[in-house]
């Protein structure tokens, strides 16, 4: 066999690629984690002030909206089961 037909081989061959390891799908659920704590708290803070908003002046259908789509991906991401070490 010649140095060309074994490189010829090697690129005929598949490259067989591996699922990520669980360690590192846990090391990127942090991360991603730890990037969205801090979107998640401003809008919990606009929520709450949307939520004083309401109770104090009632209840508009453009606040309830807004305090409704605020309201689900905080609810999802808190009620979502956490990492454990």
């Amino acid at each position: 066999m010649t140095a060309a037909s074994a490189i010829e081989l090697k690129k005929e061959e598949p490259r067989r690629t591996r699922a990520p390891s669980a360690r590192l799908r846990w090391r990127m659920l942090r991360r991603l984690e730890e990037h969205l704590d801090v979107p998640m708290a401003a809008l919990a803070i606009i929520w709450l002030v949307l939520l004083v908003i309401d109770l104090v002046r009632g209840s508009d259908g453009l606040l309830t909206s807004l305090a409704a789509a605020i309201w689900r991906p905080c609810s999802m991401a808190w009620l979502r089961p956490k990492p454990r070490a």
